[in-house]
């Protein structure tokens, strides 16, 4: 009995194989054309093979939609900066008013027992 599961398994070997190979893709994610993509330019570049599309105005309007791109980008992320700048001003004012509020009644609590002491005193 073990000799014949044995003989089984040896004859779908290549199977097996297969259904290993395919279940390590789909759990690392990758798909067969990225993988054949990958593969594709690999031995492109091993071999010294390149290619090029002339320049045209559609190569032209995509380089300078990319360059704008990039140029917003770095907008966005200097008004991020600033806004996190004028964030950490805002939190710091705050701060500032809100020790002030408490020295202002600290104050008006001390002013409150001298006026009562005193007002005792007088009586």
């Amino acid at each position: 009995m073990f000799k014949h599961i044995i003989h089984f398994i040896h004859s779908i070997r290549i199977v097996l194989f297969a259904l290993i190979v395919l279940s390590f893709l789909h759990i690392a994610d990758v798909n067969p054309i990225s993988m054949s993509y990958f593969l594709g330019a690999k031995f492109g570049s091993a071999i010294g093979m390149s290619t090029s599309v002339p320049e045209n105005p559609m190569n032209k309007l995509a380089l300078q939609l990319k360059a704008r791109e990039a140029e917003l980008d770095e907008r966005e992320q200097n008004l991020l900066k600033h806004e996190v700048e004028l964030s950490k001003n805002r939190e710091q004012i705050l701060l500032y008013g809100i020790a002030g509020g408490i020295a202002v009644l600290f104050l008006l609590i001390l002013l409150n027992f001298y006026l009562d002491a005193k007002r005792r005193r007088r009586e």
